[in-house]
């Protein structure tokens, strides 16, 4: 009787072990879902300068001039990616990006370098919308396209 005891002593012992321990497991996950960050890139462009607004303030491409450039080479497209890092932000942050076009130039569209996975994709996004909303979830890189005027 008293071994038996002991196995139900023991087994409820283990049985609320193992279910705090996955409990603590899931706050985890979630706290480091929570604090996730993903880098926002600009490629810098002839034509025109971008411009990012978030609830964290105001990113001028101008004011990335000290920023080493950064490069990578998107396996899937065998593009170089070349940019700025302009900031890490928190999942979902939204990003209100607009873009000054110099004097000469037409802006054509933003490309979009995705990273799903880090498997880069690109589109051509809102084509003639010089502003444009995004709600950051991946690391991205942003490039503004400009058309010289004759």
């Amino acid at each position: 009787m008293k071994k038996i005891v002991l196995l139900l002593v023991g087994l409820t012992v283990f049985s609320c072990g193992k279910d705090s321990v996955e409990i603590e497991i899931i706050e985890n996950s979630k706290l480091d879902e929570d604090v996730m960050q993903y880098a926002l890139f600009i490629n810098p462009s002839n034509g025109g300068t971008v411009k990012i607004l978030s609830q964290e303030g105001i990113i001028n491409e101008t004011d990335l001039a000290s920023v080493p450039i950064t490069s990578l080479t998107n396996t899937g497209g065998g593009v170089t990616l070349t940019g700025k890092l302009a900031d890490l932000f928190d999942r979902d942050t939204e990003l209100n990006i607009s873009v000054t076009t110099d004097e000469g130039f037409k802006f054509t569209g933003w490309t979009i370098h995705i990273c799903n996975k880090c498997y880069w994709s690109s589109r051509t996004y809102y084509k003639n919308e010089p502003s444009i909303k995004l709600n950051i979830n991946s690391d991205l890189w942003l490039i503004a396209n400009f058309k010289k005027i004759n």
